[in-house]
């Protein structure tokens, strides 16, 4: 079966992304939806088969370099999280403070973009959780 008999298109990463996390997420959420609909009925081995598939070329070399047990070979979860560590930045902590303690509001920028930028500037910080300081 593929994504296209039951009117949907099939999930498809884009790994030459400028911002692979959320292409990541996109595309993971793309399968979900898929696996949770016409794949329904599947076995969460035969999910990750289709998951090798449409990960494409790039994905699949990445897969090449895991070690993976016969077991975790077979559970959604385990790629999921292999691919997620993949795209995932690498953090700079001192980088990202310094960006952070750098940022100031533009004129002409709304006082809430200017809050949502700090917000997503601080999570790189490892300062907590932005949300609960205000």
């Amino acid at each position: 079966m593929d994504g296209n008999s039951s009117g949907g298109s099939t999930p498809k990463m884009d790994w030459s992304s400028g911002d692979l996390p959320s292409a990541w997420k996109a595309f993971k959420q793309h399968c979900e939806f898929t696996f949770g609909g016409p794949l329904k009925q599947k076995s969460e081995e035969v999910k990750c088969n289709y998951l090798m598939l449409w990960v494409g070329d790039k994905g699949r070399e990445i897969y090449s370099t895991w070690e993976l047990g016969t077991e975790e070979a077979k559970k959604l979860n385990t790629y999921y999280t292999k691919y997620e560590a993949y795209v995932k930045p690498k953090s700079n902590r001192v980088f990202a403070r310094y960006k952070f303690h750098q940022k100031v509001q533009q004129e002409g920028e709304s006082f809430e973009q200017f809050l949502t930028d700090l917000k997503l500037l601080v999570k790189d910080c490892g300062y907590g959780d932005p949300d609960e300081m205000v």
